[in-house]
């Protein structure tokens, strides 16, 4: 049965960042002369990442079999880095397979310095020979790492074979993984390492020779890292600033858990959800604002020339009427390529996808389900969003909840009517009145635009009426022609703004998810009082699914509608 390490866990609002997972095979009998030339050359390569990615943490996954897999345990723990160790038996049965007592004591120090440790949760059931166990832990190293780091000494071995199978794995796929993805998937590109044994050792690059250059395929690797590490720098850079609303956003999700045993679970899975989830606000506020501030240089710059042309006839400042014109212009230019380089449209999109993902893993492992939510989203964007599925799976890991938060079946029926009321019921009324808010804001941005249309009309049909009858001041003109260029531009921007803003389709997205989590309340609470808790597991995917699809979409929407200077300018 698989089990986790209780560690100390914050839940004081501190931001969590996504570590990089590094993962080893290689031989389990190593000379001594080998060893020194092994432990360079992996500080060689941490070194690499480290220069790479400097701002996300490491994380080591090593079973700690003799050999290579306790070497890279620890020289990675003496890196910084932390470990997760995954065993591919129960404990008592792995230990009796080392060669000594001096072995068995080397693994339990080991293990106590360790996140946390589990059995590899088997796949069907029943009983499995020593070979299975070996390829359900290969499988699991080849989806769970980033970076793999195949040790051995160019000698053939048995374990060998294993080294050759999870190599194997990472570059052309998990048979099952891809069975459950489909054949014609893009693979999320990681990183693999061959280092081969000698003084010193030759650390080399593997890729896929069927699928691009050698460096288009480091390339899509590190851009899988470089999502991570992008995250990782915001959260270190804004997470002290952020503290309290990343508190309260974990709070919200864990609401009252703090009676579970395993309440450190959901801290840790919960902790990246508020890290994502604050990040994510936080970026769209900053590019609202960046966005109203590029709507308003340009009305402000329109009206200046307007002013120029219309209003201030051959007074002696209009000078600088006329210069305010391209000034606030080319002000409004250089803003937006400031917005962009930062990222702050791009950046909230990203984390607001992650985010979503977590959520929904979150319920998922609550709910006592094995699935994994990298499985069923965003597997059309692997190049540019291939890192938020890795960052989820990540994420899942590090809490120890693949296998843990299922140890207790007893607690079941309990956190499924938690689930009903803290996810299904509270985002039904999350998207019922945010279906509201948003009907009701486009609805006022019509009757605005409107107004300031009609306005303009009417203005225009007094000024020759006005000519007509003689004695028309000119100032008044000027005044009249310039309120009705304004009321056009204002009209044009703020239908700009709701197009950018995507507010039709936003509201129309929160009318069918409100839609959804209704039907889904209404079918969970019937399930529930029935205590029927695989119908409800069932409706609990299902809907998680549906979902995951829906955040895809609105994702594709807003991807469509990158923040640009107003096409009026």
């Amino acid at each position: 049965m698989a089990r986790s390490v209780d560690r100390p866990t914050a839940s004081d609002g501190t931001a969590r960042r996504i570590p990089i997972v590094i993962g080893v095979s290689g031989p389990q009998g190593l000379a001594d002369a080998d060893r020194a030339p092994f432990e360079d050359a992996v500080r060689t390569i941490l070194a690499q990442l480290r220069q790479l990615h400097p701002d996300s943490p490491f994380l080591v996954l090593s079973p700690l079999a003799e050999g290579a897999e306790r070497l890279m345990a620890r020289v990675g723990l003496a890196y910084g880095a932390a470990l997760i160790v995954p065993l591919p038996m129960p404990r008592p049965d792995y230990e009796r397979s080392f060669s000594s007592a001096q072995s068995r004591r080397e693994f339990e120090d080991l293990l106590r310095q360790a996140e946390c440790w589990f059995e590899v949760a088997r796949a069907g059931g029943g009983n499995v020979t020593g070979v299975e166990q070996d390829v359900q832990l290969d499988t699991f190293l080849a989806v769970q790492c980033d970076v793999l780091i195949a040790l051995w000494k160019g000698l053939t071995s048995d374990r060998l074979t294993g080294t050759v199978r999870v190599v194997r794995f990472m570059l052309e796929g998990c048979p099952h993984a891809r069975a459950a993805r489909g054949l014609l998937d893009t693979l999320d590109r990681s990183l693999v390492y061959h280092v081969v044994g000698g003084a010193p050792c030759e650390a080399r690059r593997l890729y896929p020779r069927d699928d691009g250059t050698g460096h288009e395929m480091v390339a899509a690797s590190h851009r899988l890292l470089e999502g991570k590490d992008r995250f990782n720098a915001d959260v270190r850079r804004l997470g002290p600033k952020l503290r309290k609303d990343v508190g309260v956003s974990l709070a919200a999700l864990l609401a009252q858990r703090g009676e579970d045993r395993m309440r450190h679970v959901w801290e840790r899975l919960a902790g990246y959800y508020a890290s994502a989830d604050v990040m994510a606000l936080h970026f769209q506020r900053k590019g609202r604002r960046a966005l109203i501030g590029l709507f308003g240089l340009v009305l402000v710059g329109f009206g200046c020339y307007q002013a120029y042309s219309n209003l201030l006839g051959e007074v002696a400042w209009r000078f600088w009427f006329a210069l305010g014109y391209p000034v606030l212009l080319i002000v409004a230019i250089v803003g937006y390529r400031m917005v962009r380089q930062r990222q702050y449209h791009d950046k909230h999109l990203d984390y607001r996808a992650l985010a979503e993902g977590l959520r929904v893993q979150f319920f998922w492992g609550m709910s006592g389900l094995r699935d994994a939510v990298p499985e069923h989203y965003l597997r059309r964007f692997t190049e540019d969003l291939g890192w938020i599925r890795n960052a989820i799976r990540t994420a899942d890991l590090t809490t120890g909840a693949g296998a843990s938060v299922r140890d207790d079946p007893s607690h079941l029926p309990a956190r499924l009517r938690w689930v009903a009321d803290h996810w299904v019921n509270d985002q039904q009324r999350y998207f019922t009145g945010a279906a509201a808010k948003n009907a009701s804001g486009l609805a006022r941005a019509g009757r605005i635009t409107v107004a300031f249309y009609l306005g303009s009309i009417a203005t225009m049909l007094c000024v020759p009426l006005l000519d007509f009858r003689g004695g028309f001041p000119a100032v008044v003109r000027g005044s009249m022609l310039l309120g009705t260029a304004l009321a056009l531009a204002l009209s044009g921007a703020i239908q700009g703004y709701a197009d950018k803003m995507a507010l039709l389709e936003q509201a129309q997205h929160c009318r069918h998810m409100a839609a959804l989590f209704t039907r889904a309340s209404r079918r969970l609470d019937a399930l529930l009082s029935r205590h029927d808790v695989a119908g409800a597991q069932e409706l609990i995917r299902e809907l998680g699914k549906e979902v995951l699809a829906e955040n895809a979409e609105w994702l594709l929407m807003h991807r469509s509608r990158p923040m640009e200077v107003p096409k009026a300018a």
